[in-house]
């Protein structure tokens, strides 16, 4: 739902990317039980012992897969791609940040088959920058890692059993988001590549654990906040009117943050056998990097909680969750603080 100041896309780029939504959706359902690739023991034994997603059915969102959505509801879906994507190309732009995201997207590509790949016989050094394009190779690269089983308990007793249950509850999260929300991929994807062995070690150090904790407990609560950009949520139409300049690029910059804690994830968990991530990761300012996206996500809510519609204020708050369940199991040591940022 746009408005005479929002910004958008070209016309030409909206068309396609809401001609590659409705794409999406209409192709997202699961291939029958016959065809699936699962192995014979997981597929005659789906229980809760794994997180190996049936991509992307998982929670109760995936009851509303049945039926096609409205036209303002594909419309939302555009938008918030949109939004997504302009996020994604502001820290690509970056000086600052952009071989952080170069080293991200060679991490989670390796999800791609080889032709699709960046470097790859003649191919860019990053993922393509065209929004419609992203979203695709974002939703391979999302639906590899969700289809990648992650059991409950480690079959090599690795002490990993924290980093497993945050992961198998992010997973399933994301899973139930996809089909809605095809930028729950550009969104979520470096997640979806996280393996618990490599996680284990991020989340020994407090500062890390409860910014990664907050933020994924959290990820149903950002998938609302394109709302804060319709008119309909706001009690007052002037109200809205003066603040939306300033609520698009709140939003923008709460997305931008989120991604950038993320590709910071997703880089010191493969730092271990890719020295390219090693080097683009942040390691001193992980406190920093998530006190910038709660501060972020309060001053957007602030303004919700003021002049925002009830409907508006239950559909926002409701998957808030912002105290990290437990503690880390450590102070930050030498081997993460004694790194070059």
């Amino acid at each position: 739902m746009k408005t005479a100041s929002q910004p958008s896309a070209p016309h030409n780029a909206a068309s396609k990317i809401k001609h590659l939504v409705g794409k999406i959706r209409r192709h997202s359902h699961p291939p029958p039980p016959e065809s699936s690739s699962a192995s014979p023991a997981s597929s005659a034994n789906p229980s809760r012992e794994s997180s190996s997603c049936p991509i992307p059915h998982i929670g109760k969102h995936s009851q509303r897969n049945s039926r096609r959505g409205s036209a303002a509801e594909e419309e939302e879906r555009v938008h918030d791609l949109e939004l997504w994507n302009s996020a994604y190309d502001t820290l690509k732009r970056d000086h600052a940040s952009y071989n952080l995201v170069l080293a991200y997207e060679s991490i989670i590509s390796h999800a791609l088959p080889d032709s699709l790949r960046p470097g790859y016989n003649g191919n860019g050094n990053g993922l393509p920058t065209e929004g419609e394009r992203r979203v695709e190779l974002m939703m391979m690269i999302a639906k590899s890692g969700l289809e990648r089983e992650v059991k409950e308990v480690s079959q090599t007793d690795s002490g990993d059993g924290d980093a497993r249950e945050n992961l198998i509850q992010t997973r399933s999260i994301i899973a139930s988001l996809l089909d809605d929300q095809p930028s729950a991929a550009i969104a979520w994807a470096g997640f979806c590549s996280l393996t618990p062995l490599l996680l284990d070690p991020l989340l020994r150090h407090d500062d890390i654990r409860h910014g990664f904790v907050d933020i994924t407990n959290a990820i149903p609560h950002y998938m609302t906040l394109h709302r804060v950009l319709h008119p309909s949520s706001w009690t007052s139409l002037p109200d809205f009117q003066r603040l939306q300049p300033h609520l698009y690029q709140t939003l923008l910059d709460l997305y931008r943050r989120i991604l950038e804690y993320e590709m910071n994830i997703v880089c010191a968990a493969a730092s271990a056998w890719n020295m390219a991530a090693r080097n683009v990761v942040d390691w001193h300012g992980w406190k920093t990097m998530a006190d910038a996206v709660r501060e972020s996500d309060a001053e957007l809510m602030s303004h919700v909680e003021k002049s925002g519609t009830d409907e508006a204020r239950a559909i926002m708050e409701a998957q808030r969750k912002l105290d990290p369940e437990g503690g880390g199991r450590g102070e930050l040591a030498d081997d993460l603080s004694n790194h070059d940022a």
